[in-house]
């Protein structure tokens, strides 16, 4: 079992200073203080996780919808015209990145259309993320 110096040296002391400051330089409430942002923190990725699938559901559906009634050929996220401008621009890059990608994982035999939209659609979050990182 490790004490709580070297738990602090492991964390290092600038990632401590703000759990310090506020628990009056009591180290062993600090580590505590930590701990609990931590589970705070990966209990709000949870929540955040969950309404970033239902935000992607929920436009995927808008833009399906919006598409039946016109005689599209497409899936929405091949339709140039619906990405306009300079940042269409680098969303159509986005896709075509996110597309080689989904291809390249292979798709298991009977994949549904949304499986595939759906791995797309995360693919493309993640060119988009790799571009904004400059990968």
């Amino acid at each position: 079992m490790h004490n709580d110096q070297t738990i602090a040296d492991r964390i290092t002391h600038d990632r401590l200073r703000s759990y310090l400051a506020a628990t009056a330089a009591n180290l062993e409430g600090a580590i505590e203080l930590y701990d609990w942002n931590i589970r705070v923190g990966s209990a709000l990725l949870e929540d955040l996780s969950r309404l970033e699938m239902v935000f992607r559901n929920t436009i995927d559906s808008a833009l399906v919808a919006h598409g039946q009634p016109r005689p599209w050929r497409n899936v929405w996220y091949r339709r140039p015209q619906l990405f306009p401008g300079r940042p269409g621009a680098r969303a159509l890059d986005d896709i075509a990145t996110a597309r080689r990608r989904a291809k390249r994982g292979l798709f298991p035999a009977g994949a549904s259309s949304g499986e595939i939209n759906s791995r797309i659609e995360v693919e493309c979050m993640l060119a988009t993320v790799d571009r904004l990182a400059g990968a």
